[in-house]
């Protein structure tokens, strides 16, 4: 088991991810999940009045790194919800925080290709990626926000590097600031990929989006069928009354 606290992100009105998160994270032992910002439903400042998610996206990783800077732990996870994390994890997580204390980073990503749809049925060594776990600095812009590991150096520099009033997205802003050595990140890599975002026979943000939109489909068709069952009854009685009266 995986006994350092992994911050999970999740909306309340999304609980169908949070007992996905648990589904698939089974070797974690303590899980936290945070209430997110809702950028549908909190009051957004005078130059955030959009509602697409990013400046809530902000506002919930922000309030995470807040915790961590209270909390009693050093390193800690952070993910979204629609995480999936690889069971090698647990294996290779003390060698991994290792490396990062050595490296004197502060923030790991977990998820260092572009995170994609999959089990971990079958584990297939990533070409060109040798056994060894290594730590690469990050030089480009990153899916970063979706698992990363995270100390509480890490987590101040966060937030005293980052303006929320930005209209930047927090992990390409996350990855800016790594980019120009102003936060110490590096790209966990190792043979496999530790984290992915759910395998597509689940229920995502999207597909429940999707599944609202099949139910009030469904619905309508059973709407429908039952006034053309009610008409038919109806001409069915006219036509026998009709004929009795004959």
């Amino acid at each position: 088991m995986i006994t350092i606290p992994v911050y999970v992100v999740n909306l309340e009105r999304k609980p169908l991810l949070k007992k996905g998160f648990k589904d698939h994270n089974k070797f974690f032992s303590d899980i936290r999940f945070t209430k997110a910002f809702d950028s549908t439903k909190e009051k957004l400042p005078p130059h955030k009045q959009s509602k697409d998610g990013r400046f809530g996206c902000y506002m919930s990783h922000i309030n995470i790194w807040k915790k961590i800077i209270n909390g009693k732990d050093d390193w800690v996870i952070v993910a979204e919800d629609d995480a999936a994390f690889n069971p090698k994890l647990e294996k290779d997580l003390p060698k991994i925080i290792e490396l990062m204390n050595k490296n004197k980073s502060n923030i790991g990503i977990l998820n260092w290709r572009k995170a994609r749809a999959g089990l971990y049925e079958v584990d297939i060594p990533l070409a060109g990626v040798s056994n060894e776990i290594k730590l690469e600095p990050v030089n480009d812009v990153f899916f970063g926000t979706h698992s990363y590991l995270i100390n509480k150096k890490g987590a101040k520099d966060s937030i005293e590097l980052h303006k929320p009033k930005e209209k930047v997205p927090i992990d390409l802003a996350m990855g800016i600031l790594s980019k120009t050595k102003q936060l110490p990140a590096h790209f966990i890599l190792s043979p496999y990929e530790y984290a992915r975002i759910w395998p597509t026979n689940q229920i995502s943000t999207t597909e429940e989006k999707s599944i609202g939109e099949k139910i009030k489909k469904n619905n309508k068709s059973l709407y429908i069928g039952i006034i053309l069952i009610i008409l038919l009854l109806i001409f069915i009685t006219f036509i026998v009354t009709k004929k009795n009266k004959k």
